[in-house]
């Protein structure tokens, strides 16, 4: 299983790359949604999308809610639409979460990474492979 990591903080993206390759799983990093967008074509072009995604909301260059706009909405990355997207935010404003609530898997908060083993199994075991 391949999990793309969306995320600007070189320590927070070593952080869940670590975790998650501890897990068995193999990642992508990306430092923006721009540069996941970039990522996701090259990946579409090797048949090897990503089974999840998981992203930070703030960004520079294209941030979180920016990316899940153009990834879900944008009929140019129709392929990549049906990957699940964990969010892992900081930002805890609920009004802006709920209006992206059904482009998301789910999400969990960066103060607790505790939880991320839970929340990317539980996303993963959804997909229909």
């Amino acid at each position: 299983m391949k999990i793309m990591i969306v995320e600007d903080s070189v320590s927070q993206n070593y952080l869940y790359s670590h975790f998650i390759q501890k897990l068995g799983y193999y990642t992508i990093s990306a430092i923006n949604g721009k540069d996941a967008i970039t990522k996701l074509e090259r990946s579409k072009l090797e048949n090897s999308l990503p089974d999840l995604i998981l992203l930070d909301l703030r960004m520079p260059i294209m941030n979180g809610f920016e990316f899940i706009h153009k990834v879900k909405k944008d009929h140019k990355y129709k392929d990549f639409k049906d990957i699940p997207i964990l969010l892992c935010t900081s930002l805890e404003d609920k009004p802006k979460l709920r209006s992206i609530r059904k482009y998301i898997t789910d999400c969990i908060f960066k103060n607790s990474v505790k939880d991320l083993r839970v929340k990317i199994t539980n996303a993963l075991n959804n997909i229909n492979i």
